[in-house]
């Protein structure tokens, strides 16, 4: 399945998501939080791009260390793909996020889901249309990407000076600097932007 969405923020705010898990337990309470243990994710970088595994609830028990599969039904991997998509590999399926800045203020963001076999029958269907319902529509819109549009009104109000980031939010601050880095001198800034 495919589906666009249109975003009332800047791409980078949509990016920030994955950026960090912790809000997993708080934003994501109805749909997708009983799914993943309270603890911080395991980054590391690959180039510009970032690898991120986030910790599920333990649906192999004591499988032994060596067990990869076992690791990784136990694991959500997501990958940020510098600079303007995310790959999220859940254990049996992938959703891959692309942000494509419209204005400061507005993001079209595609999602795909790609499953490893076309359905065989209705009962297949079923499973991953409601799989997408939950993921695209539950999670992404109705919770990320309005948290995003809630983000993008607060810092157009002019009200926060500016924003501190705690030490679960390090991977916001990096991922603003390689953006900044790759843009260099050609960024021309908008004065009206504030995100």
């Amino acid at each position: 399945r495919r589906r666009t969405h249109e975003v009332a923020g800047n791409w980078k705010l949509v990016m920030d998501a994955f950026n960090e898990g912790y809000h997993i337990q708080r934003l994501h309470a109805d749909t997708i939080a009983p799914f993943f243990v309270e603890a911080g994710s395991v980054d590391d970088m690959l180039g510009p791009h970032q690898r991120s595994a986030l910790g599920r609830v333990d649906p192999a028990g004591d499988a032994p260390e060596d067990d990869l599969d076992a690791m990784c039904r136990g694991m959500t991997f997501a990958y940020q793909l510098f600079p303007n998509a995310n790959l999220i590999a859940s254990p049996d399926y992938l959703n891959l996020l692309v942000c494509q800045p419209v204005s400061h203020a507005h993001t079209r963001v595609e999602d795909f889901m790609l499953i490893p076999a076309p359905p065989a029958d209705d009962r297949a269907r079923g499973h991953w249309a409601r799989s997408f319902e939950l993921i695209d529509g539950g999670v992404f819109a109705a919770e990320d990407f309005h948290a995003v549009a809630l983000q993008q009104q607060g810092l157009a109000s002019g009200a926060i000076a500016h924003v501190e980031l705690g030490g679960l939010e390090s991977k916001l601050r990096a991922f603003a600097d390689r953006v900044d880095a790759f843009v260099g001198d050609a960024a021309v800034p908008d004065p009206g932007a504030r995100a």
